[in-house]
Parts: C-alpha cells; structure tokens; sequence
C-alpha cells in the first residue's frame, strides 16, 4: 500500500491520501482510469455515452465504495483546473477526519459554535463573502482545530496562567499607532471611477453593497477576493495625507474620490482607533492560540495518520477539466 503525502494549501495541514493496493477490484478501477485518461486527452474525439456516465458518477473512493457530485457540495460542480483536486481533497481528509470525531465535536460543541460564529462575522464585518464550498471547508477547518486546541489544553496545567504571563511581559508589543479599518476599491481610469461613485451615490451605501461593487470593479485579484477589504492602515509618513484625509471623513462610505499615485480610490472606513494597546481580553485567543499552534499541528497530523491508515482513499485526478462533470 502507497501513501500519497498531499500539502492543503491554506491550512497548513499535511493529510495523507492513501491508495489502494493491487487487489482485483484497484486493478480494475486501473483499467477504467486509463481508458477514461486516454479517451479525455483526445482533444476531438468526445467521450463515449458510458464513459460520461462512469466521470459524473464515479469521482473518488473510499475502501472500494464509490462516491460522485452528489456526495458533495453543489458549488463543487461550478470548481474547475487544479483547484477541483485541492477542494476535492481538502473536503474528504476533513470530512473523514471529523467523521472519527464525532464525540469531541459533541465534547467541545459551545467552543466550535464560538469560533464558527466569530470567524464568519469577520468575514461579514469585512464584508467578504464566502461561496457555499469555501464556508463549508472553512467551517471544518475551525472544528478541528478547535478540537485540536482543548485536547492539547488538557495536557498543559497552568495554560491560562501562562497566557497572562506572556501578555504581561510582551505587553509592548501589542501597542498600535492611530488606525483606520478600511475597504477600498481602487481603478487606473478616473472616468470609470466617477461611474461607479455615481452609481454608489445613488443609494445607501453599507458594507455589503461596497464590498458587491469592490468584487466585480476594483482591480487587484486579491482586492476583488477579499471583497474589497484591505485591513488597518497605519498613519505614517508613507500614508500621512491620505491618513490625514481619511481621518477627518465620517465612518462608512467616504463620497468621493481619492487619489493616490497612479490610482484613483473609493473608500468604506470600518472604524478609527487612536494610539493604544490591545487588551488581554482582546488577545488571550491569540496567544493562547500560538502557544498551542505547534502542538495542534503535530497532533491533527497524528490524528490523520492514524485514521488514514485504515481508510482507502482513491480521487480521480486526470479529467477535472472535463465538461462532463
């Protein structure tokens, strides 16, 4: 039996996808693979009636079972090129894992509903929206680490103490300068720039209705992924009149346009904070988090392993960009 090492992009978890051995049925499945791979890399020949049938149907296995779209989330449908195999993938190592969990979600329940529900009210604070599979993995994702985090707790008497401790000593390095929590939408063309404030001038501007025009205007892939949120921008010499203007403007939709070097830029300030330091309140998570980070890691990799080694796993990777599915 061959292991497959597989690094989850975005996660920082290694999951190992194990592949079947050479057993009648695998030899098979071989069989129909090669056929599948070759018929798919004929550019002009279309695949057979029953071929399509097998793709749609027969995606992936586990210990011999087979699985198709039906099993997973709609949106996987729409997913195409490379990124169907790493969503593929990430989805089942999650979903097996968790399946073997069923107790410690039930155990650590309150805490995951906690960390689900500050996780996605950042995203709707930013106003950055998920799509149905991105929610569904993220939400696994914060489960399992979630699970992860209170069994590693249980093994270190004295966290919470410790905790205190390094925020007390470290306490410095949770200050902030003058701040502003900002969205922007920035354009190269200065016409279209004045269009869009047009439209936006038009109607109550809030969060989400910015962010809907940041995804489809604004240049800047990550820009238009993050629907537009940038984050804190710091008063510095770099940003000092920017800042300055910024800062005087009300919260919400700032109604104009701003200009910095080449671009022209529309603005949503989420909110301003004067120079301070975070609160252990504030931070307590974070460090608690960080100080448990490592140990997490090696435990879910533990867990992983273990319970991949009992299971099967089989993903059809050659025809992801088939029209077919």
């Amino acid at each position: 039996m061959g292991i497959k090492k597989i690094n989850i992009l975005g996660y920082g978890l290694i999951a190992s996808v194990v592949m079947g051995c050479d057993t009648p049925q695998s030899i098979k499945e071989n069989n129909i693979t090669k056929e599948i791979n070759k018929s798919v890399s004929l550019e002009n020949q279309e695949m057979s009636d029953e071929l399509k049938e097998l793709v749609v149907d027969y995606i992936y296995t586990i210990n011999g079972k087979k699985y198709g779209v039906n099993t997973l989330p709609s949106l996987y449908t729409k997913i195409s090129g490379k990124k169907r195999k790493l969503f593929l993938t990430n989805y089942l190592n999650y979903t097996l894992t968790l399946e073997a969990l069923k107790k410690e979600q039930k155990l650590y329940k309150k805490q995951i509903d906690k960390y689900i529900k500050q996780e996605m009210e950042k995203n709707r604070h930013r106003g950055i929206v998920l799509d149905e599979l991105e929610r569904e993995i993220l939400i696994k994702s914060i489960t399992l680490r979630t699970i992860a985090r209170e069994e590693m707790a249980k093994e270190k008497k004295g966290l919470d103490k410790d905790v205190k401790e390094f925020y007390t000593k470290n306490k410095k390095e949770y200050s902030y300068k003058r701040n502003i929590e900002v969205s922007y939408i920035y354009l190269k063309d200065e016409k279209k720039a004045k269009e869009i404030l047009s439209k936006l001038t038009k109607e109550k501007v809030d969060i989400a209705r910015f962010a809907s025009f940041a995804r489809d205007y604004s240049i800047g892939k990550n820009m238009r992924f993050n629907s537009g949120y940038f984050g804190y921008l710091l008063e510095d010499k770099k940003h000092k009149d920017f800042f300055a203007e910024l800062w005087k403007s009300k919260d919400g939709f700032v109604n104009k346009i701003l200009k910095s070097g080449e671009l022209f830029i529309l603005v949503y300030i989420h909110q301003k904070r004067e120079a301070g330091v975070e609160s252990f309140e504030e931070v307590k998570d974070e460090i608690r988090t960080a100080m448990l980070e490592k140990r997490v890691n090696l435990w879910i990799n533990r867990k992983y392993n273990k319970i991949m080694k009992k299971i099967r796993v089989h993903i059809f990777d050659k025809f992801e960009d088939n029209k077919s599915f």
